[in-house]
């Protein structure tokens, strides 16, 4: 692992902190008041005039009415001093009441320093202490790093705060406690008992109260894929009630009252009502939804604030249940799928299945899997996808795995809430390397245990990723096609850039859990090679953004029936007699075409349709006329290039075909249609291709004339138009020796005489062979020499010449 930036300094002031926390400690008296009993003890190590981290100013209300308020000091303990140590219970007696189901707004402030958490206990049964089920209040939240009450200021931050609906009235406690923001967290079912280094807790004591009749609605729950509109009735009084009516509106417009006549236990007892009649809402429109209660018990509701509770939200309704339309093809193979909804939002998922199974294909119109002879059957489904959504973590990660161009990569576990597609990830890059290359691959169930091993999981994509830069940070766009994932399913996915055009990417050290309402994410693992090749780092959650759409309200599933009847399949052109080529192992493929030169011929015979015979032709089955067509679409007319003779008795059709020169370098494609003549009446079509390869041009030059004993300059020029050549000189001596495969050559020959020189082509990658051969004259060279005949003065010198040469 590679650290990219340096540890923070809020840690090194926490340790600071705590380092003179604990001199003063040592070195001081601190005089420490303990909670009066039988409320436990909320134990502080240090007391809240040490670093300030005091409840300063405090003001509780509800609408217009202050119950409780403190004013803010700049030394920040107006709440508690040295004296009270880290604890003060206010009063023994009831200091104000609050309600059953209200809401009120807590203010706080804290000291000028350090920012502080608070919380809120209320012992809401009287039963001495803040242990029960709701009695650690959700509001407000602890914010660890950050804290919920910021320091240096007099301005208070506000909260609102409901109490529980359940409770028992009378005088009871209510805690509030600070803690320093860097501390770790309260757990939700805190006590209000845990010891805490940092700050101070305040004890009120208050009276709980709900009146006898007092019912309201708690909940109102938006209806989605049908019209029905459901509420939740609370009772918050002390006594059960039955009957209690319930009004409502849609847009300002009374509906129907509904009368609800079971009983609905005291104290917090709740129960659902679905309003009738149902509403027509209509698909796509945003509704402001009343829901009130009335006559509790038949009596006077004595608190009508909390009757009442407003919804506005846009209804989704179902999804309209496709349209499909059968279809029939020839032959085995893929067609496209065509289902149509009654609403143009509606998505289509298809299914092989018409309960479970698998998905096969998206859209309303999409390609079939492969299909088999009989009838195929596949099933559309309706959903509505919601507006594109995402999850994206802090993307502040601080460690990258390698720092190569490598298999880098993560891994995660996903588990919907809801099901949904997902459409994209986004990752925080190292690199900024455009066109950095990545894989994603998920499986069902986590990723925990299958690091090492691609079995068991599915690539969804590989490709290349969109990089991005936002400031200093690059980030790379990994798109998805439409993954769906089914809601409580958890899958794990395995996210990492490729060595194709590598890059990196960054954690930060930890698991961690990121979620909202429609999925969560949680791990992971850096993943060091393909697969953990090279290692697995643990734990390291990831730098991940993830881009979905809630897929709901699915329609009953529709069928699909596509019949796949019999075809003239299986017919082919097989190499017969005479089948001049170089490259005998073809298969006639556009990849591996047939191979042959200027005049040499291939022949082909036909092989009839499977459960045909070559006897059937005309009766059974049919041959149209082949067409043969150049790669760029020239049509070669048959005639001298080519000829097809139809099959006739037990002799198969047969295809003859012998290019010309003008041809060569050319690709060309055999078309032939085959036509089953009943009871289907469906086609087929066959294919071969054929490569008209260049032969080689050789030919050379030396210097003439050639005297016995010259080294003589073999020059070579020759030619192919495409692809290359290997050569092969035979000098003409008859010794093995002289021969060879240069380019050009200079030799001497052994004697004079006639030599055939002869230059062998051999084309590449083909292997067509084309030779020549030109005669060398090497001339003797005479043998020079005469006699002279000695004479007398004045008598003329006889001069005979000698000289001698060969045949």
């Amino acid at each position: 692992m590679k650290k990219s930036s340096t540890h923070t300094n809020k840690i090194k002031r926490g340790l600071k902190l705590m380092l003179m926390a604990l001199a003063l400690f040592l070195f001081t008296g601190i005089n420490k008041v303990k909670a009066q009993s039988p409320y436990c003890d909320p134990y502080y190590t240090y007391n809240c005039s040490q670093y300030y981290m005091s409840i300063n100013a405090l003001e509780i209300s509800q609408g217009s009415t202050t119950l409780y308020s403190r004013s803010h000091t700049s030394g920040g303990l107006n709440g508690c001093t040295a004296s009270s140590g880290y604890y003060t219970l206010w009063s023994s007696s009831s200091m104000f009441t609050l309600k059953a189901n209200g809401t009120y707004k807590f203010g706080f402030t804290t000291g000028p320093t350090y920012s502080v958490n608070v919380g809120i206990w209320i012992d809401l049964n009287g039963d001495k202490d803040f242990a029960d089920a709701n009695e650690m209040l959700p509001v407000p939240a602890c914010v660890y790093g950050t804290g919920n009450v910021q320091a240096g200021t007099s301005s208070l931050t506000y909260y609102n705060v409901k109490i529980p609906a359940g409770i028992t009235p009378g005088v009871t406690r209510m805690r509030i406690r600070s803690n320093y923001y860097y501390s770790t967290c309260w757990n939700s079912g805190d006590n209000g008992c845990t010891s805490l280094y940092y700050g101070e807790a305040e004890d009120f004591t208050i009276t709980l109260a709900s009146d006898p009749n007092d019912a309201g609605i708690s909940a109102i729950t938006a209806p989605m894929c049908s019209p029905k509109l459901k509420a939740t009735i609370s009772n918050y009084g002390n006594n059960d009630i039955n009957p209690v009516q319930v009004g409502w509106s849609v847009n300002g417009s009374l509906q129907t009252s509904n009368s609800y006549s079971s009983t609905i236990a005291k104290n917090g007892g709740t129960a659902d009502i679905t309003l009738t009649p149902d509403y027509n809402f209509v698909d796509g429109t945003v509704y402001t939804v009343k829901v009130f209660t009335y006559s509790p018990n038949n009596t006077t509701d004595p608190d009508k604030t909390n009757d009442t509770l407003v919804s506005k939200f846009k209804y989704i309704g179902p999804a309209g249940t496709p349209t499909t339309y059968d279809t029939k093809r020839c032959g085995p193979g893929k067609t496209m799928m065509k289902a149509t909804t009654p609403f143009q939002s509606d998505s289509v998922t298809w299914y092989n299945d018409s309960i479970a199974g698998s998905v096969v294909g998206k859209g309303k119109n999409c390609m079939s899997p492969q299909l088999y002879l009989g009838v195929n059957k596949f099933w559309a489904q309706s959903f509505k996808m919601s507006a594109p959504s995402s999850l994206i973590n802090a993307m502040n990660g601080n460690t990258i795995l390698s720092g190569s161009a490598a298999y880098n990569g993560t891994m995660v576990d996903i588990t919907p809430n809801t099901d949904i597609v997902i459409d994209s990830f986004v990752i925080h890059l190292y690199y900024s390397t455009p066109g950095s290359t990545s894989e994603v691959w998920y499986r069902t169930g986590s990723y925990s245990g299958h690091e090492n091993s691609s079995s068991g999981w599915t690539k969804v994509q590989d490709g290349v990723m969109r990089v991005d830069a936002s400031g200093a940070k690059y980030f790379g766009y990994i798109k998805l096609n439409e993954l769906a994932l089914k809601k409580g399913q958890t899958y794990g996915f395995y996210i990492t850039c490729t060595s194709t055009t590598g890059n990196d990417l960054y954690a930060n050290y930890g698991n961690a859990t990121i979620s909202n309402s429609d999925l969560s994410v949680y791990g992971g693992s850096f993943i060091y090679g393909q697969f953990a090749s090279n290692g697995v780092y643990a734990p390291y959650n990831p730098d991940l953004g993830t881009y979905y759409r809630t897929s709901t309200c699915p329609s009953n599933r529709v069928p699909i029936k596509i019949t796949v009847n019999p075809a003239p399949n299986g017919a082919a052109f097989t190499k017969s007699t005479p089948f001049q080529t170089t490259q005998p192992n073809t298969n006639g493929f556009i990849g591996n075409p047939d191979i042959v030169a200027e005049s040499d011929q291939l022949t082909y015979e036909l092989q009839p349709p499977t459960g045909y015979s070559n006897s059937g032709h005309g009766s059974t089955w049919l041959t149209l006329t082949p067409v043969v067509k150049s790669k760029n679409g020239t049509d070669i007319p048959s005639g001298s290039i080519w000829t097809w003779t139809a099959p006739s008795g037990s002799t198969p059709g047969k295809l003859i075909f012998k290019p010309t020169k003008s041809m060569t370098d050319t690709l060309y494609v055999v078309s032939m249609q085959l036509k089953d003549l009943g009871p289907y009446y469906c086609d087929s079509t066959i294919n071969r291709y054929i490569f008209v390869a260049p032969r080689p041009n050789p030919d050379f030059k030396f210097n003439q004339p050639v005297c016995d004993g010259d080294a003589v300059l073999f020059d070579n020029l020759s030619t192919i138009s495409t692809g290359g050549l290997k050569y092969r000189w035979d000098m003409g001596t008859g010794n093995a020796a002289d021969t060879s495969d240069a380019y050009s050559l200079v030799f001497t020959f052994p004697t004079y005489g006639v030599y055939n020189v002869t230059l062998k082509t051999t084309s590449l990658p083909y292997g067509y062979v084309e030779s020549k051969t030109i005669s060398v004259v090497v001339t003797e060279i005479p043998k020079i020499g005469f006699k002279v005949l000695n004479a007398c003065e004045n008598v003329p010198i006889t001069f005979n010449n000698t000289t001698t040469i060969g045949a």
